[in-house]
């Protein structure tokens, strides 16, 4: 399995979010980034420093996974500007997606991208971001 594993959290390791997608057994959460590695530093200053988990509620952790490392192929290939990693903490099986969140959610409203939550979430969190974004930074 190809996957990139990265030293990222959310600040005070708490997200300001948290949604679950009970049909696609999995838990949102979004809240601002605490560290973000320096190779990452200029998707921070254009995306802002919004930080998207996703964890299994119940779906097959292969499965969540595979959907991942698809996604991450995906967002690549579309020129999406979005980290889409695993989380290196240990007992951390928490997916994190950070960047160009709204692109994301653009390209899945399109039908290009398939991200492991449900339709019924994309404005739930884009207004969540919006949220994030008018908040001032702790």
């Amino acid at each position: 399995m190809n996957e990139d594993f990265t030293d990222i959290e959310f600040h005070h390791g708490l997200p300001s979010h948290s949604f679950v997608d009970k049909k696609n057994e999995v838990r949102i959460s979004l809240g601002r980034a605490a560290t973000v590695p320096k190779a990452y530093a200029e998707l921070q200053g254009r995306f802002g420093n919004i930080l998207l988990g996703i964890q299994s509620c119940g779906m097959d952790q292969a499965r969540l996974d595979q959907m991942c490392n698809l996604l991450r192929l995906n967002c690549e290939t579309l020129r999406i500007d979005l980290l889409v990693t695993k989380s290196n903490r240990p007992f951390d099986s928490q997916w994190y997606y950070f960047g160009d969140i709204d692109g994301l959610l653009k390209a899945a409203r399109s039908e290009l991208v398939r991200p492991p939550f449900g339709t019924i979430l994309h404005d739930q969190i884009s207004s969540a971001i919006n949220m994030l974004i008018r908040k001032p930074a702790p």
